[in-house]
């Protein structure tokens, strides 16, 4: 799963939820539990146990995110981003984002990451871009990781530096990129480097991260 595709997996992590005793939940929330109310959320969000309502499930989520709450901060930088219960405003999801970023979601760091790079809401910063794929990466999420690499082989944000790209290549195999696994492997056979170089052009243009080149 790339930055491009974070976004519907994301929304679709957000409505699983069981939501056994939504009457209980409910009360919770309203006596101002911020799991509670990031739980009731989720449950009006799917509409399993109640109604789906993604306007309230979003007021629920705002309330919770004020209390603290990091998933309920990244949940509404998600409603924002997709227009789920409101309009679309990016401004308005990366400052739920950044939120949930200064708490370590590494999803709110990617999806911030790309935020910069796009020009979402924000101006195109691609050192901010890197600073929270950095993040990420650090955190072992092996999409971030790739997208290190592919900021310093190309000099995205950051100088050009091909050890330390091939650096963050390995940690990307490491914490389970498959296509990092490939490009290693690749670049070990001298014999295969024309392969190489159209595997690392053909994943670039796959993560849908970068400007194009002309």
């Amino acid at each position: 799963m790339t930055p491009r595709h974070l976004l519907p997996h994301a929304m679709a992590a957000l409505m699983l939820c069981a939501c056994t005793n939504v009457k209980d939940l409910a009360a919770k929330a309203e006596a101002g539990d911020p799991a509670a109310q990031f739980n009731y959320a989720r449950c009006l969000m799917s509409g399993k146990g109640t109604p789906r309502n993604p306007q309230e499930a979003l007021a629920w989520l705002r309330k919770a995110a004020a209390q603290g709450h990091r998933n309920a901060a990244m949940a509404a930088g998600l409603c924002y981003s997709a227009g789920v219960g409101t309009e679309k405003n990016y401004r308005t999801a990366g400052r739920y984002l950044q939120q949930a970023s200064d708490a370590d979601h590494y999803h709110a760091q990617l999806l911030l990451a790309q935020f910069y790079a796009k020009g979402l809401g924000t101006p195109k910063n691609p050192i901010e871009a890197v600073n929270h794929l950095r993040y990420a990466a650090m955190q072992g999420s092996p999409h971030a990781a790739l997208l290190m690499f592919y900021c310093f082989y190309d000099g995205y944000g950051v100088p050009h530096h091909e050890s330390i790209a091939f650096g963050w290549l390995e940690n990307a195999a490491d914490f389970g990129s498959s296509e990092a696994k490939i490009l290693l492997k690749l670049h070990s056979n001298p014999k295969k480097s024309l392969l190489f170089a159209k595997k690392v052009d053909f994943y670039r243009k796959k993560l849908d991260f970068f400007p194009q080149k002309r």
